[in-house]
């Protein structure tokens, strides 16, 4: 019961009100355009895990990594293969490694919270040239699926890889790449239904639940910039405690 006390503490009032608000919004749209059990599912699980994940909470990997699998299946089911693809090959391995490293490797001051990382510049080159040199063999590949909107899952598809990197690493980053790929796959949701296509509403709370995302992102964002420095105090203080000894 302590623990639990604990760990309500840890969350302000912005979150008492935004999170029951994402996920009610979420479960009265897709009840209204009468959205398939995925959809609906998903969007619950990927609002929660993601909002977690931006509190720095290590325990909200794992749910990462089951809203990653509802949107592998949904993506397929819908000709988005490169979405597909992404999550499945890319996606999903980095979060396990990120899972399996934060157990072998815990944050010796705070247990729950993600260790957060900082990319030297060889680094980030290594990691855009890598990108780059993907994304021009995936074009090909998604074109030869015959993938949906394939400039658009392209480039999609490279800053997943790089945002997934970025997220296993512990770098704060990686929400500056999910913001605008979340703004690329909403568009891709969108254009079912600007084009009428016959199960077009079923993708409504896929689609609100990205706008969540978005919303979640900038938060994330300022809350690990928070936590980076909140890490990075208590680490020049453990040094400076070493060297006084």
């Amino acid at each position: 019961m302590t623990k639990f006390k604990q760990f309500l503490s840890k969350f302000n009032i912005f979150d008492y009100i935004f999170l029951p608000v994402a996920l009610i919004a979420a479960t009265v749209v897709s009840i209204v355009f009468k959205a398939d059990a995925l959809s609906t599912v998903y969007s619950i699980v990927g609002i929660l895990s993601l909002f977690l994940m931006s509190k720095g909470f290590f325990f909200a990997y794992f749910m990462v990594l089951v809203s990653y699998l509802l949107y592998t299946i949904q993506s397929y089911l819908n000709g988005l293969y490169g979405e597909a693809i992404i999550n499945l090959f890319i996606g999903i391995p980095l979060i396990i490694y990120a899972i399996i490293k934060g157990l072998m490797k815990k944050n010796k001051h705070n247990d729950d919270k993600v260790v957060m990382k900082k990319i030297k510049p060889l680094e980030w080159c290594l990691c855009f040239l890598v990108v780059a040199a993907i994304c021009v063999g995936t074009y090909f590949m998604l074109q030869a699926f015959n993938t949906k909107y394939l400039i658009l899952s392209t480039i999609n598809f490279g800053l997943c890889i790089l945002a997934n990197y970025l997220l296993a690493r512990g770098n704060f980053a990686n929400y500056i790449c999910f913001l605008i790929s979340n703004l690329l796959v909403i568009t891709m949701w969108l254009l079912p239904i600007l084009l009428e296509e016959p199960s077009g509403t079923n993708f409504v709370p896929i689609i609100v639940a990205f706008v969540t995302y978005i919303c979640i992102n900038v938060y994330g964002l300022i809350n690990w910039i928070k936590l980076s420095k909140k890490q990075k105090e208590k680490n020049n203080g453990i040094i400076s405690a070493s060297g006084q000894l």
